[in-house]
């Protein structure tokens, strides 16, 4: 047993053994055990016996860190447990003023509040009863315990993490939530989603639909695809999640490129087709922008190069770094290519980001492809658009 585990049944033996009592008529029992006065208590302690008196008599309004100190090493208890069995027995006014404390610690310590106040989740970083309010409607839960439970976060934990991580939480929160609420009934067939993946670098052209409907048809290969706006000091581009045997890729719009969202989309989709044993066997997610969750290093650059020649294959790709600066001739080879130039551009930019700053006005951003985006976070709740998910996987009338 873990010295935590320890300390957390002796609080609970020593709370149940002063079940009904204050802590002054707990302290006054452990004394009788020793045959202890007050007076020799107060001794012992360094202080005025009147001071012990209001201590023992329930009358003191608060007891400092040092008495208790003092007195966990004269009893004998651990200050930990000592410090519950005070807690468990304060007034109905101490206790609520306790937790809130803790409720605030946990909200400051999981969430950065500053960037879910500039995303517009929050209004008042100080306001912690409404953030609470705020965070338990959104998420449709009725305790920060439940938060915590989505990512097993330790409640009363003080290890501070990156500011990245709070917000990383976060998103996960949602992607959580958004896979208890948005069932596929259509089971996973990686046969023919080996079939039509092919198929994406012809929908790349038609900018306005062709992405919507190649998650139309994903979702009826049992693939469910949702698209996120970015949230901000992250770094994810997409992950890819198993839920009751199905997969689940969720995209952000990071960066905002209309040929990073398919780069993104077919990423995700290689570790659908060949890595869902080791997602299975592992944690069943995988994160695309942060650490690598993968054992084996070399899957993320599989990945990439799944994506790079479903796109153009590599020898287009070094054919057009010949032809890049002629705007005229990467408008005809994506004619002749079936893909649309911004792919052209944006997977030129990835192999090469030195010419980034030359050719990013020949990319397109990702919004058109994404009229159906929802930015989750300033909705009253979560739920209120897994109806517009649910239309978005709808076939066209």
């Amino acid at each position: 047993m873990s010295n935590e585990s320890i300390l957390l049944e002796q609080a609970r033996s020593l709370i149940s053994q002063s079940e009904g009592q204050t802590f002054g008529q707990f302290l006054k029992s452990k004394l009788a055990d020793r045959d202890i006065s007050e007076r020799q208590l107060a001794n012992i302690l360094g202080m005025e016996l009147l001071s012990v008196q209001r201590i023992l008599n329930d009358v003191a309004k608060k007891i400092d860190a040092k008495t208790l100190l003092q007195l966990s090493e004269f009893l004998g208890i651990d200050p930990k447990v000592l410090l519950s069995v005070y807690v468990s027995s304060a007034s109905s006014e101490d206790s609520d003023s306790i937790v809130r404390a803790r409720k605030a610690g946990f909200l400051t310590e999981y969430l950065d509040l500053k960037k879910l106040k500039e995303i517009g989740f929050i209004q008042d970083i100080r306001d912690y009863d409404t953030i609470e309010k705020r965070l338990l409607s959104f998420f449709n839960i009725s305790s920060l315990g439940e938060y915590a439970a989505m990512h097993s976060l330790p409640l009363f934990s003080r290890t501070r993490g990156k500011k990245s991580d709070r917000m990383l939480t976060f998103w996960l929160s949602i992607v959580n939530a958004r896979m208890q609420s948005i069932n596929n009934p259509n089971p996973f067939d990686s046969d023919r989603l080996e079939k039509i993946i092919p198929l994406f670098r012809a929908a790349t052209t038609d900018v306005a639909n062709g992405f919507k409907s190649a998650i139309r048809t994903l979702y009826d290969c049992g693939v469910t695809v949702i698209v996120e706006s970015y949230l901000t000091t992250t770094s994810i581009r997409g992950g890819t999640f198993i839920k009751n045997g199905q997969p689940y890729i969720f995209l952000t719009k990071h960066p905002d490129w209309y040929d990073t969202l398919w780069f993104a989309l077919l990423h995700e989709l290689s570790h659908v087709l060949f890595d869902m044993e080791v997602l299975r066997k592992g944690t069943g997610t995988h994160l695309s922008g942060e650490a690598n969750l993968f054992e084996d290093p070399l899957l993320e650059p599989r990945a990439d190069e799944f994506a790079v020649q479903l796109l153009l294959t590599k020898e287009r790709l070094e054919y057009a770094k010949t032809i890049i600066h002629i705007d005229g001739f990467v408008k005809s080879v994506a004619n002749e290519w079936n893909v649309h130039p911004s792919i052209i551009y944006g997977m030129h930019c990835y192999k090469h980001p030195e010419d980034f700053v030359k050719y990013q006005r020949y990319r397109l951003k990702a919004d058109e492809a994404l009229k159906f985006n929802y930015t989750s976070w300033q909705k009253p709740t979560l739920q209120e658009t897994v109806p517009e998910i649910e239309k978005s996987f709808a076939l066209q009338s």
